[in-house]
């Protein structure tokens, strides 16, 4: 009996047989067995020795890699294996020379710290591949178990475990991924009856590539991770060994290996950078196993031993290191204006990106612009601090939630800075305690903002200054240790740099375009209500009702100016004051008599629920999305513009206004937001123009004395533009843009998309290209012209060969004298720019109750009807009116939006629902009810009505005629108009024949009416006939009294109803 053992037999274990009785041998019968030996002597495994190949692939050459990036990561120099000719053997450690070169003559052999850490991986997946699955078996993590503080150097670092640790006890530690430290010893301690393993640290924020690791504070539960890197003080020093985290075990059959470096992040360009294995004793293996001296090459999954054999040294292909590249896209977001004393101002939004790895920024230099000018007597510390935030990730600066990343105070203030001086401020980022910024791949946005004083360095008075800040080259950005950043400028940077924000005035007060967008509902009486909200801002939503709970106390009480038949007669409207003033904001753009719209931005559109959440919203740019107009935490307003998938884009306030029609050229009507402050303000003025830069070209400053903030002007004569609409989203640096049909405008010139005033060339029928060179437009540039902002535009934003832009500005100068003194400056506030649309919309097609012919309609159901159509400004909403039996007044049931948010069209109307239409009730029984429906477009111009719908039965009727009457009795038949006819009213059970005859009171037929079943006067519901008062040949009647014989017969039955009407001269 022989045993063949396998290869992976654990050393030092022992085997033996065992015959335990005679049954476990078989004889044949009658034979039988006598056991003479029951156990068998044991044999004790001895390791046999193994000679351990390695097998190598050189990556870099075998790939064809040409370059390495600055800060990659994880690149792949090698991929070797190792297997063992007989047995096993145990693989400890690695021993690894850094090759490389430099043009340097002083660095032939290259830098370390071209080098940051090597690590050595196992292919566990096995697919010759470097990836995620596979092992880093150089590594060993743990936690650190107690507050490490920023001082000191040498001390015992407590820790969850050293496992996998050098057994020598010394070696390299990462901390929180950012500080490096050395340590040289192993302890224990007792924590709370536990006892933790230490190192004993000797070093700490040692170098790693240009300079020192941050020597900063760490908290327990950060990550300590041991860690491989070549001599970073001394480039002669070329080798490393890298100690196994758990001993390999390697067999016959080859297992995969990587060794990898993680390019230094300053790294320098052009330099090489490779991997060598001099010596076969460079591969630490356990006794009494040994390494080959032959090397097997080009090793592959299918070859594991290779194409080729050769001998000790093995060097790697050396490769060139390429710089990264970093963008810079600066966006200015600075406001108007800022009032002394206001905090966190924003200015300018930086949004950084590399195209591989990672940069780290530590200190950035921003030139002041404005009054403090380096070298200007006046103006410095008109901005006393300057701060950097890292953005939350909602893409707009928002202060309470974003993080400062750095904070400088101005040198002409108490404990300021000596960099933050002459009209130049130097930043220093620190992020998390970290000394530096880092910026990967994933765009990161960062905002400049600033603190405003009332008084500047050299004690005088802000008011009226103007300040803002640039950066101004892509060498004022510098990384850890004050070295350049190990990134170059990106190509694109010459588009962005120097990167200016606007000039912001600093002013006593201003006056913003809107406050953050008020909680605005709807309530069940029909008028706008502010809704009720919790602590935290959000709306109060009714378990009873499933509606916004309506703040009462904010309704302004005011007499009524219309008794109205169709609505509760009380003695007070309820209204809002939207902008603040104290003044009901509400206006009737129907005719009802109910001032029940407002207008959030003031442009006496009506606001509505766009995107049914039940809140009045507001639409700055006009492409049929509402917006958004939050504050920042800080008493400042910010802007989104949303897009058609619900991205919102952060809007800066300046050359901001809102998109708007108006529909009249000589006249318009305006609100604007109260002040920031009123101290001082005694009235207002306000201005028409073409553009930010002509701001009065169709009117120049009129004013407007006292407090009223909202004023109609008159006597202009404005231009009516031809207008179309973008059919793409425009970005920034976009060479073209797309609308839906450029045929009427203008080949060359200037173009107003949204808001900004464009130099543009006609490229066919929906195409403009940006043209530079027209007059107004920054030298050398195409956007931004006459004052406007560069900036993005989404979908359906409107593009027009003209404009009218209303601004208003405060005076503080007593009244009775010249006005002056400017709030927020002489400018003004950019308020709304107009486009002109003096035509009405198409006539909506006729509304068609959606109940079956014959069936009762219930308390509630739906009513459609053909959407309208208007080629300008395009249909805004639907207004439905709804009119009961034979009730000669219509009542406006409400004015719903045309269009929702997605593009889809609203040609519905719940009525009777008033989970859709809060205002709504169930209709009663008993009722027959007709409608028509008009429709207003975006100037606010109304259609015609559409012609009256059937009548719809709420409920089964068995009269065959009822309700009859007619208006006005008696007439007067001489006079015109409606006073000069009367109505015959009367309310049929079904269609039917009808016959109306006319009587004198002598009983000779005046007139005869015969109408045929379904037609106007014989159809279901109610019915009108009209009599003018004139006798089947034509003549008026005399005066006197007259009986009208009405004759119905129908399914349900005949009936006759006899009425009285009174002819009057």
């Amino acid at each position: 009996m022989t045993y063949d053992f396998s290869q992976f037999a654990g050393v030092g274990t022992r085997h033996s047989a065992t015959v335990a009785n005679s049954t476990y041998v078989a004889v044949e019968v009658p034979h039988t067995v006598v056991l003479s030996t029951e156990t068998l002597s044991q044999v004790r495994i001895e390791e046999v020795p193994s000679l351990v190949t390695l097998g190598v692939n050189d990556v870099i050459f075998n790939s064809q890699v040409e370059q390495v990036g600055q800060a990659q990561s994880k690149v792949t120099f090698l991929r070797f294996n190792l297997k063992a000719d007989v047995g096993t053997a145990r693989w400890q450690k690695l021993r690894l020379e850094r090759g490389g070169g430099s043009q340097d003559p002083d660095k032939l052999f290259g830098r370390n710290t071209n080098v940051g850490f090597v690590r050595v991986w196992r292919d566990i997946n096995q697919n010759d591949k470097l990836d995620q699955p596979d092992i880093d078996i150089g590594r060993a993590d743990t936690l650190l178990q107690t507050q490490v503080l920023a001082a000191g150097t040498t001390f015992e670092m407590v820790v969850a475990s050293t496992e996998g640790f050098p057994e020598g006890g010394s070696g390299r530690i990462y901390v929180n991924e950012a500080e490096l430290m050395t340590f040289n010893g192993y302890g224990t301690t007792l924590i709370g009856g536990t006892t933790y393993p230490t190192l004993l640290i000797v070093s700490r924020g040692d170098v790693l590539g240009d300079g020192p690791t941050p020597k900063v504070a760490h908290a327990p539960g950060s990550l300590v991770r041991k860690v491989d890197l070549f001599n970073q003080l001394d480039d002669q020093d070329l080798q490393i060994v890298v100690d196994l985290a758990q001993d390999q075990t390697i067999s016959p059959t080859a297992s995969v290996f990587f060794v990898s470096y993680d390019i230094g992040a300053t790294a320098v360009k052009n330099d090489e950078v490779g991997v060598n294995i001099l010596d076969r004793s460079w591969i630490t293996v356990s006794v009494p196993n040994d390494a080959s001296s032959t090397i097997n090459v080009n090793v592959s999954k299918e070859r594991s031993g290779g194409t080729s054999t050769s001998a000790f040294p093995y060097k790697g292909t050396r490769v060139f290191i390429s710089p990264l590249t970093m963008k810079v896209a600066a966006r200015n977001i600075a406001p108007t204006a800022a009032v002394g004393g206001q905090r966190n101002v924003p200015l300018e939004q930086f949004t950084l990106s590399v195209n591989s790895d990672f940069v780290r920024i530590a200190q950035i230099t921003f030139k002041q612009r404005g009054t403090g000018l380096s070298g200007a007597l006046n103006g410095h510390g008109d901005a006393g601090r300057l701060s950097l935030w890292l953005d939350d990730g909602n893409g707009a600066f928002t202060p309470s939630t974003d993080v400062k990343v750095a904070d400088v105070l101005h040198s002409t203030f108490a404990g300021g800075s000596p960099f933050f001086a002459n009209g130049s401020a130097l930043a220093d980022l620190s992020v998390g305690g970290i000394p530096y910024l880092t910026v990967t791949t994933a765009p990161v946005n960062v905002f400049l903002a600033v603190d405003v004083s009332t008084r500047d360095g050299a004690g005088q008075n802000t008011v009226g200054h103007k300040v803002g800040f640039m950066l101004e080259t892509f060498e004022d950005m510098l990384g850890p240790n004050g070295s350049d950043l190990t990134a170059i400028s990106d190509a694109f940077n010459d588009t962005q740099l120097p990167a200016a924000s606007a000039l912001v005035t600093i002013s006593t007060a201003i006056i913003p375009l809107s406050n953050a967008l008020p909680k605005i509902v709807i309530a069940s009486n029909g008028y706008p209500a502010f809704a009720k909200l919790d602590v935290n801002g959000n709306v109060i939503i009714s378990t009873a009702t499933g509606r916004a709970e309506i703040d009462e106390s904010k309704w302004i009480l005011v007499p009524r100016t219309v008794k109205l038949q169709d609505v509760d007669t009380d003695k007070f409207e309820p209204l809002i004051d939207v902008n603040g003033d104290g003044q009901p904001d509400n206006f009737d753009m129907t005719g009802s008599g109910r001032l029940n719209q407002v207008s959030m931005g003031g442009t006496g559109r009506p606001s509505m629920d766009m995107n049914g959440d039940g809140l009045l919203d507001m639409d700055i740019n006009m492409d049929g999305i509402p917006d958004i107009v939050t504050s920042d935490g800080q008493g400042n307003q910010i802007f989104f513009l949303v897009d058609e998938f619900g991205r919102a884009e952060p809007i800066s306030d300046q050359g901001l206004a809102l998109s708007a029609w108006n529909p009249d050229s000589t006249n318009v009507k305006i609100a604007w937001q109260v002040p920031s402050s009123t101290a001082g303000i005694t009235g207002y003025q306000l201005a028409v123009g073409r553009s930010f830069s002509e701001n009065h070209t169709f009117k120049d400053w009129v004013s407007f004395a006292g407090q009223t903030t909202s004023a109609t002007l008159t006597g202009l004569a404005l231009p009516v533009p031809k207008v179309t609409r973008l059919t793409a989203a425009v970005g920034i640096n976009d060479a073209t843009f797309a609308v839906a049909d450029a045929s009427k405008l203008l080949s060359t010139g200037k173009l107003i998309v949204g808001t900004e005033i464009v130099g543009v060339r006609k490229v066919d029928n929906t195409h403009f290209q940006f043209l530079v060179g027209q007059p107004g437009c920054p030298a050398g540039q195409s956007r931004g012209c006459d004052g406007s902002l560069p900036s993005s535009h989404l979908t359906s934003e409107l593009v027009s060969d003209g404009v009218a832009l209303v601004s208003v500005r405060g005076y503080t100068t007593p009244l009775g004298q010249t006005p002056g003194g400017w709030i927020p400056s002489e400018a003004g506030r950019p308020l709304v720019m107009y486009r002109v649309d003096t035509s009405a919309p198409g006539t909506p097609g006729m509304a068609t109750p959606q109940v079956p012919a014959g069936q009762p309609s219930g308390p509630s159901f739906v009513v459609n009807w053909g959407a309208s159509d208007d080629t300008e400004s395009g249909v805004m909403a639907y207004e439905v009116q709804e009119r009961t039996g034979t009730d000669p007044v219509w009542k406006s049931l409400g004015v719903i939006p045309a269009v929702k948010v997605g593009g889809v069209t609203n040609n519905s109307y719940q009525v009777g629902n008033a989970s859709v239409n809060p205002w709504e009730t169930p209709r009663k029984a008993d009722q027959f009810l007709t409608y028509r429906v008009r429709s207003y477009n975006n100037a606010g111009i109304a259609s015609a009505f559409t012609v009256e719908s059937a009548a719809v039965a709420t409920s089964i009727t068995n009269s065959v005629v009822s309700n009859v009457s007619n208006y006005p009795n008696p007439f007067d038949s001489r006079k015109g108009g409606p006073e000069g006819r009367t109505v015959i009213t009367y309310t049929l059970g079904a269609n039917a024949d009808v016959e109306i005859i006319i009587y004198d009171l002598l009983g000779y037929v005046v007139k005869t009416f015969k109408l045929a079943p379904g037609e106007q006067g014989a159809r279901l519901g109610p019915n009108f006939v009209t009599w003018d008062g004139k006798n089947g040949m034509g003549r008026y009647v005399s005066k006197g009294g007259y009986i009208a014989r009405i004759k119905v017969g129908s399914s349900l039955g005949t009936a006759t109803v006899i009425r009285k009407i009174g002819v009057i001269h």
